[in-house]
């Protein structure tokens, strides 16, 4: 399976957090890519099997670029799976729903999504490796299923 990860990134956090994912793809023996939204295009990112998107909450929602580029995306690539996350760092969020309605408009289909609030040590919540990697086997599992919405 082809499984694209693509996210955007401020202060690191959500790079260090794709960089798990793709480690976590890569060790159950499917392909990961790892992408930059500023560094990719919708036209190169269609044909995944599997998308991760992974994004910052920037003044309650996810970033212009990213929803602009998952509405670009939603374009090009008329079906498949996809799961969502985003770094919050306010229980009042809605990036995941600002990501999930610039995909509204095909025929991908969401499997999960999740959120990881920004706050430990290293800038991410306690427990945050295991909670993205069960994250991203659950996506993986689904997505080799044919399942449908998970969440």
């Amino acid at each position: 399976m082809r499984c694209l990860i693509i996210y955007q990134t401020t202060f690191g956090s959500n790079r260090k957090i794709a960089k798990l994912m793709e480690e976590t793809v890569s060790q159950a023996g499917h392909e990961a890519e790892l992408h930059d939204v500023k560094r990719v295009d919708a036209e190169e990112a269609a044909g995944a099997d599997l998308y991760i998107f992974s994004a910052p909450t920037h003044i309650g929602s996810a970033p212009r670029r990213m929803r602009s580029f998952l509405r670009s995306l939603a374009r090009v690539q008329r079906e498949g799976p996809y799961g969502l996350l985003a770094t919050r760092s306010t229980p009042d969020s809605e990036a995941v729903e600002s990501m999930l309605q610039a995909l509204s408009g095909g025929g991908m289909r969401c499997l999960s999504y999740m959120t990881v609030c920004l706050d430990g040590k290293d800038g991410l919540e306690q427990g945050w490796e295991r909670k993205v990697s069960d994250f991203t086997e659950g996506l993986l599992s689904a997505a080799a299923a044919g399942r449908g919405a998970l969440r």
